[in-house]
């Protein structure tokens, strides 16, 4: 995932988004948070700042709560004064429905230093934000009672899906991102799994859970992942992909974030690294020194590294990647683009790197040349492309953000999960030659770095005819908004898979997926399920063209929910699906892998103890880069999760 996420939260107990909503159209606030009487009329709210978000002090009914809605009555004077706990730059500011900012106090980074705001309350008043912590100091203002007509007409974002429970297979892990199963194993070797763990090891899961010792180490040749202190980190051990032929060659390809090597700029953040490894013949370890790198891909930034690794239908591998990080795909590590309407940006260039982008490589045929690999013939930029010469030879798709888990169907649909920055989230049919659209356009939306929370009215469809011949800038499938009013539904898409199996038949036909969290402070990840649709890619996808997206209730979870940071997906031989999960960032050993059982199978879940939630928000070392899609850096700008990009 990636330094991606901020937001708001609740506190313990976790209170669903769906009961947060029938409270909120119900009664048109969250009743008790008026605010206290002053001299003179003027009525006052105190908060303390940090980068998990506004802290409420008083009056006594937002005392504790974190990002709490404020009820204000136009015409009315306020004073809100805040206190700077972090010694990190914050602001306070209130905004408008559309984004714009209306009156807000200075920015301060001094810990200790106190700040004051006094307005009077108008109806245009929507919201209150830092404006560097863009999602995770965020909380709503409501003006006066909405009517019911209001309420009747709010949109219905997300479904009531099916009831599922989670059956623990395996702990112990720090961060687990990913789930594999190699190919030949299910028949003697049903019940095991491979299992990536952010901090650069890779496990064997069998019937009794996580091996001791693991498959593969990488902690020699990677970078420290959460700089050594458990921080929120995007890089890691990202992807890994067995051979289809691996009971006989016992070779797998592994995408890691590797210590800075020979080519990178002095002042990038890492290499990201595509290797080849090889099993002993027993298959119980990899000797980490039978490496052999595939490819070097130079990281500008910690965050939006993408990398699931994945062998197509094809028999072709396949490499996802992020946009190098930063916000809005500009800034350090970025190039220029066809688009004038931003400052350019790697996703809408093939030219110049690999970053935004999905390559395809043929690691079986004669090598070519300088590479480590063959290029499949049919590539779109390759010799017998369609846009020969255009672009560099590995591409097979551009246009992402920070691509985070990839999968293919049955049908041999390629599904990927594309985190988005501040407003929208979106899951991708990925065909070979489409432009996803980033930074053009977030989701089906478009998008401007200058106003990345207010989108532009318009903006292209298509790339100009001199520009690889107008293609369509293809819409998702599936797209959400990061909020709705005082709801946040997520804020980092997980991709994950169409449901195969038996076992479950309520999710016969349908793509399972996540959010990692509705909140950076808190663990409190979202399972969805979209009901498989006929796909045609199109540009303009309107509203009503897209895919369902459903709930999934968790049977004994935390409040129907999983009280957990979801990091991941997997897929056994059976097509009975898994996910992944933990309640802190690269620290601990909070990380389980669970399968997706029928909801009378289900174990009973309660929030880990060593939870994120349980520590003293005051810590200075707590990251400050989060938003929508991985995590924030100190400007405001998203620069993405999985958590994991992430």
């Amino acid at each position: 995932m990636t330094r991606q996420l901020e937001e708001p939260n609740s506190r313990p107990p976790f209170p669903t988004r769906r009961r947060v909503l029938r409270a909120v159209a119900a009664t048109g606030m969250v009743a008790g948070l008026g605010p206290t009487v002053l001299a003179q009329d003027v009525e006052q709210f105190e908060f303390g700042g940090e980068t998990g978000g506004w802290q409420g002090r008083s009056p006594a009914a937002i005392d504790g709560e974190t990002n709490p809605p404020l009820d204000l009555e136009a015409g009315q004077t306020y004073e809100v004064s805040w206190e700077n706990l972090d010694g990190l730059p914050h602001d306070f500011t209130i905004l408008d429905a559309d984004g714009a900012e209306l009156v807000g106090t200075e920015t301060v980074d001094e810990e200790g230093a106190t700040e004051t705001l006094e307005f009077e309350a108008t109806g245009e008043m929507a919201e209150y934000y830092c404006s560097v912590h863009t999602e995770a100091m965020r909380g709503e203002i409501q003006i006066g009672d909405p009517t019911e007509e209001d309420v009747a007409d709010e949109p219905s974002v997300i479904a009531e899906g099916p009831t599922i429970g989670l059956e623990r297979v395996a702990e112990g892990f720090v961060a687990p991102v990913g789930f594999e199963v190699a190919p030949g194993e299910e028949e003697a070797d049903e019940d095991r799994y491979y299992v990536l763990d952010q901090v650069g090891r890779i496990y064997v899961v069998d019937e009794n859970g996580r091996a001791d010792e693991p498959f593969l180490d990488l902690t020699d040749r990677m970078v420290e992942v959460g700089d050594g202190d458990g921080d929120f980190d995007e890089r890691g051990v990202l992807g890994l992909a067995f051979h289809p032929n691996y009971q006989e060659n016992h070779r797998l390809f592994v995408y890691y974030s590797g210590q800075r090597r020979d080519g990178t700029p002095e002042d990038y953040d890492h290499t990201g690294v595509l290797a080849e490894f090889e099993a002993d013949e027993d298959g119980e370890r990899v000797d980490p020194d039978s490496e052999r790198t595939i490819l070097e891909i130079p990281q500008p930034q910690f965050n939006h590294n993408g990398g699931p690794v994945l062998f197509g239908p094809d028999g072709y591998l396949y490499l996802a990647l992020g946009d190098g990080g930063d916000g809005d795909d500009t800034g350090m590590g970025h190039v220029e683009d066809w688009y004038d309407g931003n400052e350019g940006g790697n996703g809408q260039n093939t030219t110049e790197n690999f970053l935004g982008s999905i390559l395809r490589l043929d690691v079986d045929s004669e090598p070519d040349e300088d590479r480590a690999y063959a290029i499949p013939d049919d590539n779109p930029f390759a010799e017998d492309g369609e846009l020969e010469g255009e672009g560099l030879e590995e591409y097979y798709a551009w246009g992402l953000r920070n691509p985070w888990r990839a999968s293919f169907d049955g049908e041999g649909q390629f599904f990927v999960g594309d985190v988005g920055q501040l407003l929208f989230e979106e899951v991708n049919i990925v065909e070979k030659g489409g432009n996803y659209g980033w930074n053009v356009r977030e989701g089906i939306e478009c998008f401007s770095p200058e106003t990345p929370t207010d989108p532009p009215a318009e903006c292209p469809d298509y790339t100009p005819d001199e520009v690889r011949g107008g293609e369509p800038l293809v819409d998702p499938v599936i797209h959400y908004p990061q909020r709705v009013d005082d709801e946040v539904i997520g804020i980092a898409v997980i991709g994950g898979y169409v449901y195969e199996g038996e076992s479950i038949p309520d999710l016969e036909g349908r793509y399972v997926f996540g959010d990692w969290s509705d909140s950076f402070a808190e663990p409190t990840g979202s399972l969805f399920a979209s009901p498989i649709e006929e796909y045609e890619p199109v540009a303009g996808r309107s509203e009503d063209e897209l895919w369902e997206i459903e709930q999934l209730t968790v049977d004994g979870g935390v409040d129907g929910e999983l009280g957990r940071f979801v990091l991941s997906f997997g897929q056994d031989h059976d097509g009975e699906l898994y996910v992944l999960t933990n309640a802190r960032f690269t620290d601990g050993e909070t990380g389980e892998v669970f399968r997706i059982v029928p909801a009378e199978e289900g174990e009973s879940l309660e929030t880990p103890d060593d939870s994120i939630a349980d520590d003293d928000t005051d810590d200075e070392d707590e990251d400050d880069d989060t938003d929508g899609d991985d995590a924030d850096d100190e400007d405001g700008e998203d620069d993405d999760a999985d958590g994991t990009d992430d």
